[in-house]
């Protein structure tokens, strides 16, 4: 099995960034990679469940769906990911609070094959740039 570890530091406070990873409408804006769009629904709490429904310009559907396994507030969350082409494998996020800026760390693990672990880091590196842009733009606003 190949895990994937991602760390990014956002130019956002830790309790914004975890937010955003907590509420569905927020989850719809930024939770997909590249120029796509997604509808994003989730029952936050330990056990709850959440489902993404991602389409991209070509009119292709691309669902995700999983459980929530752990949640510490504004610290760690910790949930199942599967997808057509993974099945059941778990993704752990952990927030560093910065002060103005957040690190967060993601960790993918039980991807089985290579090409699996390459695909979800691209799909993971395109979502984290458009969190970076989400959360610029609730700054703002």
């Amino acid at each position: 099995m190949s895990d994937l570890t991602l760390s990014r530091v956002f130019d956002a406070p830790r309790d914004l960034v975890f937010k955003a990873w907590t509420d569905s409408a927020m989850m719809s804006r930024w939770f997909f990679p590249g120029d796509m769009v997604c509808h994003a629904s989730c029952d936050f709490r330990v056990g709850g469940s959440y489902r993404l429904e991602i389409q991209d310009r070509d009119g292709n559907h691309y669902p995700h769906h999983g459980e929530y396994r752990d949640i510490v507030d504004q610290q760690r969350i910790s949930f199942t990911w599967t997808s057509k082409s993974v099945q059941d494998s778990l993704v752990t996020l952990d927030f560093e609070d910065l002060g103005a800026q957040t690190r967060l760390t993601l960790v993918h693990q039980h991807l089985v094959e290579p090409a699996q672990r390459e695909n979800h880091n691209q799909g993971w590196q395109g979502c984290f740039a458009n969190l970076a842009q989400f959360l610029q733009e609730q700054q703002a606003a």
